[in-house]
């Protein structure tokens, strides 16, 4: 559980810095030029997996079985095929998604987001082909400490840079600190990754054979994992689509306020699983139930502890925003049901994943979005904001449950 730990303890300094960040650009943008800053960042996030090609999930797959072997040139392989593979159909997705903004009827703002994400998408995908790497050599602490700390914090001081020299922060102008950081940063840990991953003795050239079996591996879990990032981050931009970018602020700064509750879980979500891959390698089943349960009741603890330090300072925490967010106290109330529901499956996902279940997940995860969707739509019509919270905690405690029990099946019916 050590590890778990200095993950967790990471990624709280993270969501420190993360809160200052969110709350200062609120300030110094406003209400309006934050939201629009806001749906760039969440649409990104909603369809960033869409260019790791199902590499970002693979290496958990495939990188502590190497190294556990041996194999270092086969890992080293790997590490290069799949950076290369992301980089080549990102950049092709970026540019056909930045020539698509200029032909859509779109207002300016609309288009300018559009052509923000699309610009975004190649450095925002290798930065998660890196981490899917960092998780499965226990790296944690580059990408962590690199994503979390070191980006935010050179982030706020290019804003408050900008601010000084007396340049008004427009959501635009926020977006392209945001993609320059993004751009060092990812080089900066793709250099690091190489060398470490570069075996001492000459690498023979991949044959074609393992290639494909990389891509047959990798490519079902493109769409798990686009699913994914629809379900954490799809409903802030539905919520901006439906209503307004100032709601979506509101709902964006709920979420940020209850991040706490979500790096307990991804603290777990980092640990769990290397070690439900090394365990499946080694044909251990009994070792693999043991660390299913440990997931689960360590995630469920850490969720509860963190979703109730929260709650008590959640008054206090939208102070920082300004008054106009004062109203967001009710939305994280709401939301904290949703953190609560997701962490009752523990880290089955990452399971179920790693046992190769990619079929059952896209179905739980493609009819969770669609019914959550539904839901979103008719609950925000009739409540307002609150209802789009009420219909996440909802479907988040329906798919928490699914995962959960088709888990449990996987582990007990061999």
């Amino acid at each position: 559980m050590l590890d778990a730990l200095i993950t967790f303890s990471i990624r709280v300094v993270g969501a420190a810095v993360a809160f200052g960040l969110q709350a200062l650009l609120a300030r110094l943008m406003g209400v309006s030029d934050f939201g629009h800053y806001v749906l760039v960042w969440t649409w990104l996030l909603s369809i960033g997996s869409l260019a790791t090609l199902g590499f970002a999930e693979s290496a958990v797959r495939f990188a502590p079985r190497y190294a556990a072997r041996g194999r270092s040139g086969l890992l080293a392989r790997f590490f290069d095929f799949g950076s290369n593979t992301i980089a080549a159909a990102s950049v092709a997705i970026a540019i056909a998604g930045g020539l698509l903004t200029q032909f859509l009827p779109l207002a300016d703002s609309a288009k300018d987001i559009a052509f923000s994400v699309a610009i975004s998408i190649p450095f925002l995908a290798l930065e998660y082909f890196l981490d899917g790497m960092a998780r499965a050599m226990g790296w944690f602490r580059l990408t962590s400490i690199v994503i979390y700390i070191v980006r935010p914090i050179g982030i706020a001081l290019m804003a408050i840079s900008v601010h000084l020299a007396g340049i008004r922060l427009s959501s635009g102008l926020v977006c392209g600190l945001v993609v320059f950081a993004l751009v060092l940063t990812t080089y900066a840990m793709l250099k690091i990754m190489r060398r470490r991953v570069t075996p001492v003795e000459p690498q023979q050239q991949v044959r074609s054979e393992q290639r494909r079996l990389w891509l047959k591996a990798s490519l079902p879990l493109l769409v798990v994992a686009t699913l994914d990032d629809l379900m954490l981050n799809g409903d802030v931009a539905l919520v901006g689509v439906l209503l307004s970018p100032a709601d979506a602020a509101s709902y964006f700064v709920a979420g940020r306020i209850l991040v706490l509750a979500a790096f307990a879980q991804f603290a777990f979500y980092f640990v769990f699983g290397r070690r439900f891959s090394v365990a499946l390698a080694d044909r251990n089943r009994a070792k693999l139930k043991s660390e299913f349960h440990r997931a689960t009741l360590a995630t469920i603890l850490a969720t509860i502890g963190s979703v109730a330090l929260t709650l008590a300072a959640a008054p206090y925490l939208l102070l920082a925003y300004g008054n106009e967010f004062a109203a967001a106290i009710d939305l994280i109330w709401l939301l904290s049901i949703a953190f609560l529901a997701r962490s009752v499956s523990g880290q089955a996902h990452e399971l179920l994943m790693i046992m190769g279940y990619q079929r059952a997940l896209t179905v739980i995860n493609g009819a969770a979005i669609v019914l959550g969707a539904v839901m979103i739509i008719a609950l925000a019509r009739m409540l307002h904001v609150e209802g789009a919270a009420i219909a996440v905690g909802i479907i988040s405690a329906l798919r928490s449950l699914a995962l959960y029990v088709l888990a449990r099946q996987a582990l007990f019916s061999h």
